[in-house]
């Protein structure tokens, strides 16, 4: 988290922060959501689905779930697994 300490994007700051339940990050723009929330995925997902937040993750089959970005290792560059067109994020 300290590569985006006083970082900007287009002029707007960064802020790196975690949260404790699903509600406090309904306001989030961009929400990683780690490994070891895997269990309340499902949870976690539903109690996002009417926000414009953006959802990435590193878990296997995160954007089969509902996800929107999945983060896969490809040697040692990450790369982006984003779901098809006619997939169910965009059903």
């Amino acid at each position: 988290m300290g590569i985006l300490r006083n970082r900007a994007i287009q002029g707007r700051r960064v802020a790196v922060r975690r949260f404790a339940s699903a509600r406090e990050a309904q306001d989030a723009n961009i929400l990683f959501i780690s490994g070891s929330e895997g269990a309340r995925l499902d949870e976690l997902l539903r109690s996002l689905e009417r926000r414009t937040v953006l959802t990435v993750s590193d878990l296997p089959r995160f954007t089969e779930q509902g996800g929107m970005i999945r983060l896969v290792r490809d040697g040692s560059r990450v790369r982006f697994d984003q779901p098809r067109a006619d997939g169910p994020l965009w059903a």
